[in-house]
């Protein structure tokens, strides 16, 4: 129970006195190798350790814990409203640099991604995890962030619907996708499971908010084959990855979770990937732990010499990862070929356009077209 306790905490050993005595007891129940969640908690009850209040509470969090488990091993998107992606992505600068992070991450890390809205990062966040290629990872999970302001807070209730899990929620997170999960919750109680129905039938609202990995249908890159992908042939396997998407808001909460974040993500050898598209944020998110377990992506900066090793204590001088005339061409090649028109003449040599910017040329095209043929 010992062991148990102290990854509940958060810290291997730190006998941490601020955690109540029902915290230390859910995570013995939770995290004790075949542990019978509805026997223990009656037996308490029945004991007069806890009340039935109290009861409660902690089948609610067993049987969180236990899906958190479940979604990290189904590579799932949080608190996503878009579907996902599907079918097949152009490879941008952000998937390559991502994809070298898991390559020569073998330990956990957090990386900071800064980069501008039109990006591509939500793409590249999917296909890192749902992607047709070697380092995908077993377990990992992609978050939502948007307009958080206290990172714990609304994910532990408005995405996994169990406020019990914003006090600890990093070291939730990390174990879940170091497979450190929680045994399944024991059914033998009928009386248990009655009373948790509610709240089961508030979890199974998260099918409308999440995607999980469908094996028969990983998303695919198209492009030339100069661009190179690892599609196999890595040396490794890829860690656990968490991805946390538009972590915008910057708040005393947020800096408490990403503190907590880098720690837990170290000792149980998790990746994590921060994405924003603030500068300043990603700076100060970075000066926490003075470059050692956190630290901007390869490629994200300009800073001179920097390959991701070894300490970053300087100045991030973030850049935007633009990209190339081939990569821009290839984005808006279907869409070209849908309308009979040349992505080297839409986008020429020399030319320096977002992504966004290379659909708009796309349009303007377009729009010449049907007035030419209106005469």
């Amino acid at each position: 129970m010992t062991k148990a306790n102290n990854i509940e905490g958060g810290r291997s050993g730190s006998g941490n006195k601020s955690k109540s005595n029902s915290d230390s007891i859910i995570a013995g129940v939770a995290f004790t190798a075949g542990a019978s969640v509805g026997s223990v908690v009656s037996g308490l009850v029945d004991n007069g350790m806890l009340h039935e209040g109290q009861a409660m509470s902690f089948v609610s969090k067993a049987v969180a814990l236990q899906g958190l488990g479940r979604l990290a091993a189904r590579k799932t998107l949080l608190n996503t409203s878009d579907g996902g992606e599907s079918g097949a992505v152009v490879v941008s600068p952000l998937i390559l640099k991502m994809l070298h992070a898991c390559e020569i991450t073998t330990k956990g890390r957090v990386w900071v991604v800064c980069a501008p809205s039109d990006q591509g990062k939500s793409a590249a966040s999917e296909f890192i995890i749902h992607g047709e290629h070697s380092l995908r990872p077993d377990r990992s999970l992609k978050i939502d962030a948007t307009n958080w302001k206290d990172f714990c807070a609304d994910c532990a209730e408005g995405v996994l619907y169990c406020p019990q899990l914003a006090r600890s929620l990093s070291v939730h997170l990390c174990n879940a996708l170091a497979s450190l999960a929680p045994v399944d919750v024991d059914d033998s109680d009928p009386s248990f499971l009655e009373k948790i129905g509610n709240w089961i039938d508030r979890l199974s609202c998260l099918a409308l908010d999440q995607v999980n990995f469908d094996e028969h249908r990983p998303i695919t890159i198209y492009g030339p084959t100069s661009i190179e992908v690892p599609v196999d042939g890595a040396t490794h396997k890829s860690s656990p990855i968490l991805i946390i998407d538009d972590f915008n808001e910057v708040t005393e909460a947020n800096k408490g979770f990403v503190k907590e974040l880098f720690r837990d993500a170290a000792k149980l050898g998790v990746v994590v990937f921060i994405l924003t598209r603030d500068q300043d944020w990603e700076t100060t998110l970075i000066q926490f732990n003075g470059g050692s377990k956190i630290k901007p992506l390869i490629g994200n900066v300009h800073n001179r010499d920097y390959d991701g090793t070894g300490v970053f204590d300087e100045v991030p001088v973030w850049n935007t990862m633009d990209w190339s005339v081939t990569q821009l061409r290839e984005l808006i090649r279907p869409m070209c070929v849908q309308n009979n028109l040349d992505p080297e003449i839409i986008v020429p040599d020399g030319v320096v356009l977002r992504p966004t910017g290379a659909f708009d040329e796309v349009q303007k095209k377009i729009r010449n077209q049907r007035l030419a043929a209106l005469g």
